[in-house]
């Protein structure tokens, strides 16, 4: 059974949606998942299994939600050691706006994530608000073909690991 930490960064309640979505989705195929609303970066390193999943929309002109911004500072400033750490994204957008803009609250995240040495596992989620009506639908269909990639990706890993042991 592996762990997920769902990280929210929500301006009107879609992006929560979203994570409950794909935490029930989690659930339903055995796994364990905390939706987390108010953020710290120490979240982030006390649990080295614990999987990461970013659930963002997007804020304003093309920017992190205000709820969620003290942790991409921190993590765009502090430059956590995330190396070993696993990550999934979910990202809310509205196709309405420049392509610059575009889920760009969860691109950041990603990014911030990436550039502290964590890996992305899968495609990113795009969920474009002129597309998408149900949210948490859109979340749990996508969490089931993720949750695959992260079985093989962890199965894959673990085998490289106890390969380097031998």
């Amino acid at each position: 059974m592996a762990k997920f930490l769902i990280l929210v960064g929500s301006m009107n309640g879609h992006a929560l949606m979203a994570a409950k979505g794909a935490a029930a989705m989690i659930t339903k195929l055995g796994h364990h998942s905390e939706i987390v609303m108010e953020h710290d970066i120490s979240q982030l390193t006390c649990d080295k299994d614990e999987i990461i999943l970013i659930c963002s929309s997007t804020a304003h002109q093309g920017q992190v939600p205000d709820n969620i911004y003290p942790l991409y500072l921190g993590l765009d400033n502090q430059r956590v050691d995330l190396t070993g750490k696993y990550y999934g994204v979910i990202a809310l957008g509205d196709s309405y706006f420049p392509p610059t803009q575009f889920a760009m609250g969860g691109k950041l995240l990603e990014n911030a994530l990436y550039s502290c040495g964590a890996k992305r596992i899968g495609d990113m989620a795009l969920m474009d608000a002129q597309q998408v009506d149900n949210h948490a639908l859109a979340a749990a269909l996508w969490t089931q073909e993720w949750i695959a990639k992260v079985e093989t990706f962890a199965l894959a890993d673990g085998q490289t690991k106890s390969e380097e042991a031998a």
